[in-house]
């Protein structure tokens, strides 16, 4: 059974997003966690290691209490017993890598966005130097082409004025992306009350001219660099023939199968992949799931081992 986490979404003007406004209750499955934490705030490619991968879907589990018994009704996402021992710089990492993760999976299901990208791997990109912690964490594009810069905070409470400020003006300082004005600038907020964990989605208001910057990168630049952690793993991995069409990889650090959607296998390896992947984005190009295997939206397959849950 999918584990909740509740949303509070609050900002979102009537040009992007105004609908979302509101409480919602959003169902995560066990491999839409682990994708999403492989993806999300990776290093540049040529700094990927499978062990750090590892490492940051590890973390999960230490920072959630993910059990391999399903129970009978909806889990919440909780902080297991041990969290309490941990030391303060450690609940801080784990909080990081939690709050990265929870806003990949809301600008996918929320936002329509199905791919996100690190900023920091393309500073050498930007306009003008912004330094690090005044500009956003992340930027993603939605299937109908408009970019969004993303802030993640991974916090223990609820933010207080000074802190949503303070989140709020690095998510406003990047204006374009590709020549094209950044559609919405959003704060994702994830905190753990009472132990349950809990995500906020804000998109502020107003812009800051005096401090914005742009960014230009090439579009296959970008999907290389994104599919870069999969195929690291891939690299890594024990093949597993998974039907006459897929074959999905034995990641045994991370205990789970990993794979690509056999059309986005075939865009990577191909000059220009933007066209192909736009198709698949837009379900044009349809591909039915063996067994219990589906994709994300991003085109990314992952099938949890036995000590994760169903």
């Amino acid at each position: 059974m999918p584990f909740q986490l509740q949303v509070q979404i609050t900002g979102f003007g009537p040009s992007f997003g105004g609908s979302l406004n509101g409480a919602r209750t959003e169902s995560l499955k066990t491999a839409d966690i682990i994708r999403a934490a492989i993806v999300a705030g990776h290093p540049d490619r040529a700094s990927l290691d499978s062990r750090i991968i590892a490492w940051r879907t590890a973390s999960i589990r230490l920072a959630l209490e993910i059990s391999p018994l399903p129970p009978s009704i909806p889990r919440n996402l909780l902080h297991p017993k041990a969290w309490k021992s941990l030391e303060p710089s450690e609940k801080a990492g784990l909080q990081n890598i939690l709050g990265n993760t929870v806003t990949k999976l809301l600008s996918e299901r929320l936002l329509d966005a199905p791919r996100m990208w690190f900023l920091d791997v393309y500073k050498k990109d930007f306009s003008i130097n912004i330094p690090k912690g005044q500009r956003p964490d992340f930027f993603a594009k939605t299937k109908g082409g408009q970019w969004l810069s993303l802030e993640a905070k991974g916090r223990a409470n609820a933010p207080s004025t000074k802190s949503l400020g303070l989140a709020k003006t690095q998510a406003k300082v990047l204006k374009k992306i590709k020549g094209s004005k950044v559609a919405a600038r959003v704060v994702c907020w994830t905190m753990s009350r009472r132990g349950v964990l809990e995500a906020r989605l804000h998109d502020p208001e107003g812009e800051d001219e005096d401090k914005q910057f742009t960014l230009d990168v090439e579009d296959t630049r970008l999907l290389k660099d994104y599919y870069g952690p999969v195929e690291t793993l891939m690299a890594a991995s024990e093949p597993v023939e998974y039907g006459p069409r897929l074959t999905l990889f034995r990641f045994l650090a991370g205990d789970f199968l990993i794979g690509l959607h056999p059309i986005v296998q075939e865009a990577l390896h191909i000059g220009e992949p933007g066209s192909l992947l736009a198709r698949f984005d837009e379900g044009q190009l349809a591909f039915e799931p063996v067994g219990n295997v589906t994709s994300g939206p991003d085109g990314i397959i992952v099938v949890p081992g036995r000590s994760w849950p169903e």
